[in-house]
């Protein structure tokens, strides 16, 4: 009889598991993104962080949207070499602001990775700033979004390209 009473126990716990909320670095997060459930909350400490390629896949629902954001709501700054590329289904990125650098490869922030896009994915709170290419006559994005993605208004993601120039936010649209 006790051993029933404790299998029933561990029956009706699986239901009730909690979402997880952990702190991370900047280079942890990939490897900590993969692992993310629908509800989960990662925090990246905050900090500067040089060159890093942050690569996003994860897949929230739209009850339970995976949240990424600076934690306690410090500054989480990425400069040097570095560009946030995500992919997945209702993840939110909070708090990120790029600062005195350049991507590497392709747009500062991309809503795809490799062939996998992001869809119903959010982008909040971030910002670019002095993030601008070596050369000024190379063709330069700051942010490419695929399929139905969204990122909040000015005020809660600013582009500011030193210079005095215009920025350019691209919207690509595909059907697959």
């Amino acid at each position: 009889m006790k051993h029933l009473i404790i299998v029933i126990f561990l029956l009706c716990g699986i239901g009730f598991a909690q979402a997880a909320e952990m702190v991370v670095g900047a280079r942890e997060l990939n490897k900590a993104a993969l692992s993310a459930h629908p509800g989960d909350v990662i925090r990246i400490a905050a900090g500067r962080y040089s060159d890093v390629e942050l690569k996003i896949s994860a897949r929230g629902t739209e009850e339970k949207p995976i949240l990424i954001e600076a934690d306690g709501g410090g500054k989480v700054t990425l400069c040097g070499a570095s560009n946030l590329r995500l992919a997945g289904e209702w993840v939110v990125i909070r708090g990120l602001h790029f600062e005195d650098g350049h991507s590497p490869d392709g747009a500062v922030i991309e809503y795809r990775l490799g062939d996998e896009v992001a869809n119903n994915c959010r982008i909040t709170g971030c910002a670019v700033t002095n993030y601008n290419p070596p050369k000024r006559n190379l063709d330069y994005s700051y942010v490419s979004m695929y399929d139905i993605t969204r990122i909040d208004q000015t005020e809660d993601f600013a582009v500011e390209y030193v210079g005095g120039e215009s920025y350019r936010l691209y919207a690509w649209f595909c059907s697959f």
